[in-house]
């Protein structure tokens, strides 16, 4: 069963050779990773190069384009029958992708969510994403307050175009969609409390897991997450 790795960079240079060298570690010579690089300003692109790894491939934005945009061209481009998304700076624990693909074996699902632990500065915290996020299944509990997240997401390779948007909004965060779109797809979904991941904070993170946000700018970012649904869904 092929493996992809959709990950996508910017700036990521901290963490990037922990996070690459974590998974590189579980893979088989088929599979591959497949990294979108954001027009990173930094070193990501030399750490990348480094590891002189042919199951890498290094997709160029000429500009940046934002995390949405690239983690979305990344799953259209994997070709794995298992499509894996993982951030820039997550640690995979050492037995993901086996654990994974056995859950997959085990049970008729289209995607898996896992849990992962969290990391405050390369500290453990002694909280999960789970358990901060109270996550599970239900299109209207995540429309309200996402649990799809997408370093913790593993979908099949032919289910994936289910779920990709044919109509793009910058600025909807994509594992919201994706989550959103697999509820309204009826996709078997499970959520499984095994961490597999450190996931870590660093001041520097796009998102923040369990952080507060104004009230205005998530009703707002409702309203596109909505929009661009509707748009998908009958597209």
């Amino acid at each position: 069963m092929k493996v992809s790795i959709v990950m996508a960079v910017y700036n990521g240079e901290v963490f990037l050779e922990n996070s690459l060298t974590s998974i590189l570690s579980q893979l088989n010579p088929e599979d591959e990773i497949i990294i979108i690089n954001d027009a990173s300003t930094d070193q990501s692109l030399d750490i990348i190069h480094s590891l002189q790894d042919s199951r890498i491939s290094i997709i160029q934005n000429e500009r940046n384009q934002g995390v949405n945009i690239s983690f979305l061209k990344g799953l259209y481009l994997a070709t794995g029958q298992l499509i894996f998304i993982a951030d820039q700076d997550d640690t995979w624990k050492e037995n993901k992708v086996e654990y994974c693909r056995e859950l997959f074996h085990q049970h008729s699902i289209g995607l898996l969510v896992h849990n992962g632990t969290i990391f405050q500065y390369s500290k453990p915290t002694g909280k999960t994403i789970f358990e901060i996020n109270k996550s599970g299944k239900g299109f209207w509990k995540n429309f309200r307050s996402d649990t799809y997240v997408g370093c913790c997401m593993v979908m099949r390779g032919d289910i994936r175009h289910q779920l990709l948007p044919k109509a793009q909004f910058r600025n909807v965060m994509y594992d919201h969609y994706l989550g959103l779109m697999a509820e309204l797809k009826n996709v078997d979904t499970l959520f499984t409390d095994e961490s597999l991941i450190e996931y870590h904070r660093h001041g520097n993170n796009l998102t923040d897991i369990g952080q507060r946000r104004n009230l205005g700018l998530v009703v707002w970012d409702r309203i596109r997450l909505g929009f661009m649904l509707i748009i998908n869904r009958w597209l």
